[in-house]
């Protein structure tokens, strides 16, 4: 079996498990914030969702760097804008991962701040962070 029909398959999995919690997320609650450090509601559950679209930078990037400054949060003002975000990512995420050779899972994948680097292993193991 290739490894991007393995990741696909584990990517489906989790794609239902995601979607089904953020089909949970009570948006007339969206300031709540778990911890006083922490992001409110919406922006938490934005997140996860967003968590799918880093396989491009995984597979297509070779790297994500958080201080490349481009990064924006999405706006998900409704449990509809969140489920859409999330459908796309997942969407691109197969694509990605349907697209890639056998030989690219073999290459390294760095995840780092500008010159701080977090950790850099190999793309076929990157499932394992949420990627």
């Amino acid at each position: 079996m290739k490894i991007n029909d393995i990741l696909l398959a584990e990517l489906k999995y989790e794609a239902k498990s995601t979607r089904d919690l953020l089909e949970l997320v009570p948006f007339d609650k969206s300031d709540f914030k778990p911890h006083e450090k922490s992001m409110n509601l919406q922006r938490l559950a934005v997140h996860c969702a967003e968590i799918s679209g880093w396989w491009k930078e995984c597979l297509v990037k070779g790297e994500l760097d958080f201080s490349d400054g481009d990064f924006t949060p999405k706006a998900c003002n409704s449990l509809a804008d969140i489920l859409a975000l999330h459908d796309t990512l997942i969407s691109n995420a197969k694509k990605n991962l349907a697209e890639t050779s056998e030989d690219e899972f073999q290459k390294m994948w760095t995840t780092r701040n500008g010159e701080q680097i977090y950790f850099t292993i190999p793309k076929a193991s990157a499932d394992i962070l949420g990627a």
